[in-house]
């Protein structure tokens, strides 16, 4: 009796087992999709049709970039546009020629290049100028589509609320064998181990714009340049990081891939003497955390600003509020810290009467910082002395979201590929080695120690934008009384990695009274 029932209970046990395997894998089913239109991946309604972008990136092989873009071309959707990148300055007549045959001008654009730019940094540029809704596809010159249905099962496949990624199963051209690659398991998802393999064939990539544009621009770096050699690699395991169970592997065949892809001499270079550096280096770093269950969530007042000015002097403080005036919009509120509140301080907030002048007799301005920043409702401060005014209009509709969706350090305005003297040092310096465009006015650098004066150490209130919380944590950090000793000791905290922005030209002059700006030093 006693036997039967430890028999028994033994069963129950095993098909409990089973029963919550079964429970496990179906959150995860997702990934192993055995055949199409059958599997879960394929079963949801198509409520609305999603943009595509397919982004074609052309190395100067004229046949193979049309074949590219006949599939494209033909597929049987209509919803997508194409952005191309002329890697390698290909011939664009003959590429015009097809598009005009095909009459898709209207779906082509060529993405704005800039000297020197390397293929991972116009994949960058590509996402963050996506609509975060639009489904960034990823091909390169002679890969092309399997078939005329690919986008239209994409469509479905992306009609799951749940995929914000797939990758599949492709074949590999001449050859047109299968690629050999295994999807990733349920263990490597839960435990992170994607980016331990060696190398991955990803196949026929799509993700989210937002997914894409999450990736931190710090992280597509070395050395103050983009990674080289392992492009795919390095953009798509932060995304397997972050999406986690959002992820469809499609078993199908959708896509062709040339097996031996040709490369510049640079790049066979780098592929045999570089590669494994590069690998090495990337694996090293985090992983990402797994995103909430919401990848397009709305954050209240996501992008407001305000403006926080420590003041000394009323003639300057003029100079300065007046300049903001009449170069900025889209300030929220203004924060003005004063000494105390003089006669002379008392006309200037008559004249600008929308301004928050706060005195700060104590002459301590740490706590009263925290106490600003901590009772603001904005998401980023831009932050000054009254001795610096803007020269030029500023369009924060333009930096703020850059700012955001590079995961940057700060935005600072009193940089530009002009400037060769350090204001707050007062010496020459040099630019940095790595200038990096993001688009025609925005530029970024890896603020590394070996570099020049502000290119290494740019904190500070000379016109600069934050995120209020990366400014309050530094406060916190700090120990100081004055401004002076806040940028002083916030240059000698050892920090991460971090990446600034600055604007192309200098917008920043230095303030001299109410009576006008003085330029240069």
């Amino acid at each position: 009796m006693k036997r039967n029932l430890w028999i028994f209970s033994i069963v129950v046990l095993i098909f409990l087992l089973v029963l919550m395997g079964k429970r496990i894998q179906s959150v995860f089913s997702i990934f192993h999709n055995s055949s199409a239109k059958n599997t879960k991946v394929y079963q949801h309604p198509v409520l609305r049709h999603n943009s595509f972008v397919v982004l074609l990136i052309s190395y100067g092989n004229i046949e193979k970039t049309k074949e590219s873009l006949r599939s494209i071309f033909e597929q049987n959707y209509r919803n997508l546009r194409v952005l191309f990148v002329n890697q390698n300055r290909t011939q664009l007549a003959p590429i015009q020629e097809l598009i005009e045959n095909y009459h898709q001008q209207h779906r082509v654009f060529f993405l704005k290049e800039f000297p020197g730019s390397q293929e991972l940094q116009n994949i960058y540029n590509a996402i963050l100028s996506c609509q975060d809704r639009e489904i960034v596809i990823l091909m390169k010159e002679g890969d092309f589509f399997a078939h005329d249905w690919v986008l239209s099962s994409l469509d479905q496949v992306y009609a799951n609320p749940d995929v914000w990624l797939s990758y599949g199963r492709h074949l590999l051209i001449p050859s047109y064998s299968p690629s050999g690659e295994k999807p990733f398991t349920m263990s490597d998802i839960i435990k992170k181990k994607q980016r331990k393999r060696t190398s991955f064939d990803f196949g026929l990539k799509s993700f989210y714009a937002a997914l894409g544009k999450k990736v931190m621009l710090q992280d597509l770096l070395v050395e103050g340049g983009f990674y080289f050699s392992i492009e795919d690699f390095v953009i798509m395991m932060p995304m397997l990081e972050m999406a986690s169970s959002h992820i469809a592997y499609l078993s199908d065949i959708h896509y062709l891939e040339q097996s031996e892809p040709v490369l510049s001499q640079e790049k066979k270079m780098v592929q045999t003497f570089l590669k494994p550096y590069f690998l090495q280096n990337f694996k090293k770093s985090e992983p990402y955390p797994t995103l909430g269950p919401t990848l397009f969530a709305e954050e209240k007042g996501e992008m407001s600003t305000d403006l926080l000015i420590i003041s000394q002097s009323p003639e300057r403080l003029i100079s300065t509020l007046q300049s903001e005036r009449e170069n900025l919009s889209d300030i929220s509120k203004i924060f003005v810290v004063i000494p105390q509140k003089t006669d002379f301080f008392a006309e200037v907030e008559k004249r600008f009467p929308y301004v928050l002048f706060i005195e700060n007799p104590e002459k301590n301005i740490r706590p009263l910082l925290h106490k600003i920043l901590s009772r603001s409702s904005a998401r980023f401060f831009l932050c000054t002395t009254d001795q610096y005014v803007f020269k030029k209009k500023v369009d924060l509709k333009e930096c703020v979201p850059l700012l955001a969706e590079t995961k940057a350090r700060g935005f600072y305005f009193g940089l530009g590929e002009d400037v060769s003297f350090c204001l707050r040092g007062g010496f020459e310096q040099k630019l940095p080695r790595h200038i990096l465009a993001l688009n025609e006015n925005v530029r970024a650098w890896e603020c590394l120690e070996n570099a020049c004066g502000d290119w290494a150490f740019p904190d500070g209130f000379a016109m600069a934008l934050y995120e209020r919380e990366v400014l309050k944590r530094n406060i916190e950090l700090l120990n100081f009384q004055t401004i002076e000793e806040m940028e002083k000791n916030w240059s000698l905290l050892v920090q991460e990695r971090r990446v600034g922005l600055f604007l192309k030209q200098t917008v920043v002059g230095r303030a001299q009274d109410s009576s006008g700006f003085i330029k240069g030093k």
